[in-house]
């Protein structure tokens, strides 16, 4: 499958846990871009925010932030698709929370309206560079096509009030959390899988041409829906949860090389894996393990094992000119050459001559 559009996540998918985006990073979507896919941006943030986060990336297409609530150019800042609540569905979702005790932020357009402000609120604004404006009564800027309501509390809270709004509305709001503390209310017509059909209509693209990645519980929605969606390492549980639902599964053959719980395989056994398990069957166990070593010339990988058992036997190693007359040989990669090989493979064999 060649895909064409490329949406990715933000936070914890392309910058990493150091609110980094790495070089590596940069010059594989670059090279993405180099062979005409589109490279677009799937995030929760604003769109001024999710500008100012991914500018080292050059970025030219269309880039979706706000929960896929609003559609921009990154070079001109022009709307493309922009779907704000309504002041019906906003008056509903305020009375709803008349009673409930946590934080509300009402965004509208390049400001955030709050009843309160507290040193968190200040945080908030100061990080993403955003106006705030105190209202004694948020239902009197219904009237403005807020882009979203944001409610802030703590993790069980926040489950608790999304279940609650799924429940009472259902199909009349989208509801997401982008993190466990943060529950997000917008336009049913939003989402970031509703805001990448929306750019494959405008550019010719079909669902199934659409690779995603994501780690946050409003990824689950996307990744569901493209043609290829990819739960990226440290994901919350319930998006790794959905995500093998879908997810193709390979085996190979390896073996012990030291007491340190590294194993030697194939490279293309291992090649984009996003979890990786290694069973053994003589103690019926099974260890999650990452790669920690390529050289794919030689389609060699080696992996190294979390939480091993130390007494796992290690294979015995002997040096070419140890070896005997019937001495067991096993050999990785292309093991009878190009001109023999069709697919790499684990060769075994035994000393003859």
């Amino acid at each position: 499958m060649t895909y064409k559009l490329i949406a990715l996540d933000i936070d914890g998918t392309i910058k990493n846990f150091n609110k980094e985006i790495t070089n590596i990073t940069q010059q594989s979507l670059h090279n993405v871009r180099k062979t005409g896919a589109l490279v677009t941006i799937a995030t929760g943030r604003s769109f001024n925010s999710a500008l100012s986060a991914t500018r080292s990336l050059k970025l030219d297409s269309p880039i979706v932030s706000f929960q896929g609530a609003h559609i921009g150019y990154p070079l001109t800042s022009q709307v493309m698709w922009h779907m704000p609540l309504t002041e019906k569905m906003t008056l509903d979702t305020l009375e709803y929370l008349e009673n409930w005790p946590g934080e509300i932020l009402v965004f509208v357009k390049h400001k955030i309206y709050v009843n309160k402000i507290t040193q968190w609120t200040e945080s908030y604004v100061d990080r993403n560079d955003i106006e705030i404006v105190k209202v004694d009564d948020l239902k009197s800027i219904s009237d403005r096509k807020p882009t979203r309501l944001v409610l802030v509390s703590g993790d069980d809270e926040i489950a608790d009030i999304e279940k609650q709004l799924i429940d009472n509305f259902q199909d009349r709001l989208h509801v997401t959390r982008s993190l466990p503390n943060f529950c997000e209310i917008l336009h049913p017509f939003s989402g970031k899988h509703k805001a990448l059909e929306v750019i494959c209509s405008r550019f010719g693209i079909s669902q199934d041409s659409v690779l995603a990645f994501g780690n946050g519980y409003n990824d689950i929605h996307m990744l569901k829906w493209a043609g290829l969606g990819v739960a990226v390492e440290d994901s919350v549980e319930d998006v790794v949860e959905n995500d093998e639902s879908h997810m193709s599964k390979s085996t190979g053959s390896g073996f012990v090389v030291d007491n340190k719980g590294h194993i030697a395989t194939n490279y293309h056994v291992v090649a984009n894996a996003i979890e990786i398990n290694a069973y053994f069957d003589h103690i019926e166990k099974s260890y999650k393990g990452k790669v920690v070593a390529v050289d794919k010339e030689n389609d060699l990988a080696l992996i190294k094992l979390k939480n091993f058992l130390s007494d796992l036997k290690k294979y015995p190693f002997n040096s070419i000119g140890k070896a005997k007359m019937g001495d067991n040989v096993h050999t990785m990669g292309f093991a009878l050459g190009d001109t023999y090989s069709i697919k790499p493979r684990l060769s075994s064999g035994v000393i003859n001559s």
